[in-house]
């Protein structure tokens, strides 16, 4: 997959040369894209499946790096690639972050298949006006995305920290990132809060007012990608038990379908007395571009790339569930 890009000054993102207007930009910082390497750091693990050697990748490695410099020209203030672009004419682009510490701040294509059916697909009574709670919201693509197509809905936003740490910070140090930096968008309509799914009544809020006891009682529950384990699927369903308003409230979860857990959760949603039905998967009709900022080479104010591992969302088989309340 190859493409070429422009630098926009205003926003201070290298984007691709199409298409010309986006809605939705998630990126990462020029230092994560420029310590991306098609190589590993030590060759000798990997000698048979090295595509250079480590001459030629060092090489490869300093071109890159003058090339940037030269596409940026004496712009300082650049933030970084973009990763994913939606085209679409608007005001102000949702600016969304990815960070390459680790998988929680990722941007992962089931994302991308949620937020169209929660901005185009679903009944909009699901969310205008409503309370809305995203659990395990990671960078926060679709909470954000929400609140940006809903103007009278009240979305939390909530992960946890010890779900993720690395020596930036936390996957909820990226969240309250992008949504700070959304405001002029989203106005004070989404808060952050930590969520402990061991302990779903002890939300802690984060942002816009740190420290205090945060109350979720929500008219409608999304989350994506968040079932891989027995256990964490056990305290999912304790969770939407804990925060999904009676007796009408919903939860909307889409996930791989081969996940370790998702028949536990199936089993410990109906122990909470909740039902849980199937429902046809959402998929993006429009693939966004990839993560090819990983091997970016800019060229003289124009940057070409080449994605090298932009997987297909249909190589995985997802389920998408909605849990309601039992009437019994």
């Amino acid at each position: 997959m190859g493409c070429q890009w422009r630098l926009d000054p205003a926003l201070g993102l290298l984007l691709p040369l199409q298409p010309a207007e986006a809605s939705v930009i998630c990126f990462v910082s020029t230092d994560d894209a420029l310590a991306w390497r098609p190589w590993p750091e030590d060759p000798s693990t990997a000698a048979a499946a090295l595509p250079m050697t480590a001459a030629d990748a060092a090489a490869s490695d300093a071109r890159q790096r003058r090339a940037h410099a030269l596409a940026v020209g004496a712009h300082e203030a650049v933030r970084g690639y973009a990763s994913w672009v939606v085209a679409g004419a608007c005001a102000a682009p949702l600016l969304v972050r990815e960070e390459m510490g680790h998988t929680g701040t990722h941007v992962w294509h089931a994302a991308w298949a949620h937020r169209e059916w929660a901005v185009g697909g679903a009944p909009s009574d699901l969310f205008e006006g409503r309370a809305v709670l995203e659990l395990g919201a990671g960078a926060g693509l679709l909470g954000l995305s929400i609140a940006a197509r809903y103007a009278r809905a009240e979305v939390t936003v909530s992960d946890f920290e010890g779900h993720s740490k690395s020596a930036r910070g936390t996957v909820l140090d990226c969240l309250v990132g992008n949504c700070a930096r959304n405001v002029p968008l989203i106005g004070g309509r989404v808060r952050v809060c930590e969520l402990d799914w061991a302990r779903p009544d002890e939300p802690r809020a984060l942002w816009p007012d740190a420290g205090v006891h945060a109350v979720v009682a929500a008219d409608t529950v999304v989350a994506t990608e968040v079932v891989y384990t027995t256990e964490g699927a056990r305290l999912l369903a304790g969770a939407v038990a804990a925060c999904m308003r009676r007796p009408a409230g919903q939860l909307y979860l889409l996930n791989n379908a081969r996940r370790t857990g998702v028949g536990t959760f199936v089993r410990a949603c109906e122990d909470q007395g909740m039902l849980v039905e199937r429902l046809p998967v959402p998929r993006a009709s429009s693939v966004p571009l990839g993560h090819s900022q990983e091997a970016s080479i800019p060229m003289g104010g124009i940057v070409s790339t080449f994605s090298p591992w932009c997987s297909d969302q249909d190589s995985d088989e997802y389920v998408f569930f909605r849990v309601t309340w039992s009437a019994n």
